[in-house]
C-alpha cells in the first residue's frame, strides 16, 4: 500500500509542535527509514502512520484510506488487517511459549482458522530463527530471540504494511544484523511496504530511502 502524508502537525498538551511534516510519500512495496536525533518525534510520526496517534493538522492516507479521519471501529479493523506494528520493546507474555506468543495476535481475527494461524506462526518463527524445542516459556529466550519473536508476532496476520520502531535498539551488532536480514527477507518475499525508525547507521545504510526527520520538517520529500 502507498502512504501519502500531507501538512501533518502534532502538538503536545502545551501546544508545542512535536512533529511537522509538509509532505511524505512511501511507495507501495517500498522501503523507507526515518531517522533523527533523540526526542525529534520519530516514534510519534510512526504512530501517526499507523493511526495510533491522530495529528492536530494534516492527514495520513494509505491508498484511499485516511487513517486520521477514520472511525475507531473501522481504524481498528484496518490496522488488524493491514498493519504489522513492531514496538521497540517486545511486550511478550513471558509465561507463554513462543508459539502462543505469536498466535495470540490473531485471537480476534475471524478471517483465519486456528490451524492456519498455527501453521503461519511456525513458519514465521522458523524464518526469524526463534527456537521452539525446549522453550516452554518466552522468559528463557535471549534478548535477540525475544525481539525476533516480537517481530514474528507482528507479522502473523500477513500485513501489507510493516511499521517498526527502533527494532534493533537493544541488540548488539550480530543480533541486529540477524533481525534485519530476516525482516528484509520477509519484505522481499511478501512485497510489503516497510517503514523503520532507527538511529543505527548499520540499519539506515540498508535503505535506499533514508529520511531525516529534520529534513522532513524543512523541505518536501
Amino acid at each position: 500500500m502507498k502512504c501519502y502524508v500531507k501538512d501533518l502537525v502534532v502538538r503536545n498538551a502545551d501546544g508545542e509542535v512535536i512533529v511537522s511534516v509538509d509532505e511524505l510519500v512511501v511507495e507501495n512495496g517500498g522501503t523507507t527509514s526515518i531517522s533523527g536525533p533523540s526526542g525529534s518525534g520519530k516514534t510519534t510520526l510512526l504512530y501517526c502512520l499507523s493511526g495510533l496517534i491522530k495529528p492536530n493538522e494534516g492527514f495520513v492516507n494509505w491508498d484511499e484510506h485516511n487513517v486520521t479521519t477514520m472511525a475507531d471501529n473501522k481504524l481498528n479493523k484496518f490496522r488488524r488487517e493491514n498493519i504489522g506494528f513492531i514496538f521497540q520493546s517486545p511486550f511478550l507474555f513471558d509465561e507463554l511459549d513462543p508459539l502462543s506468543n505469536v498466535t495470540i495476535q490473531s485471537a480476534f481475527n475471524a478471517n483465519l482458522s486456528k490451524e492456519a494461524v498455527n501453521e503461519r506462526a511456525i513458519e514465521l518463527l522458523d524464518l526469524f530463527k526463534v527456537p521452539l524445542k525446549g522453550r516452554k516459556t518466552a522468559s528463557v529466550l535471549s534478548g535477540g530471540e525475544k525481539q525476533r519473536l516480537s517481530m514474528a508476532r507482528g507479522l502473523v496476520n500477513n500485513p501489507k504494511i510493516i511499521l517498526a520502531d527502533e527494532p534493533t535498539a537493544s541488540l548488539d551488532g550480530r543480533n541486529s544484523k540477524i533481525l534485519m536480514d530476516c525482516l528484509f527477507s520477509y519484505h522481499k518475499n511478501h512485497s510489503t511496504t516497510l517503514v523503520v525508525v532507527s538511529h543505527d547507521n548499520n540499519v539506515l545504510s540498508r535503505f535506499i530511502n533514508n529520511l531525516s526527520l529534520t529534513q522532513l520538517r524543512e523541505t518536501d520529500v
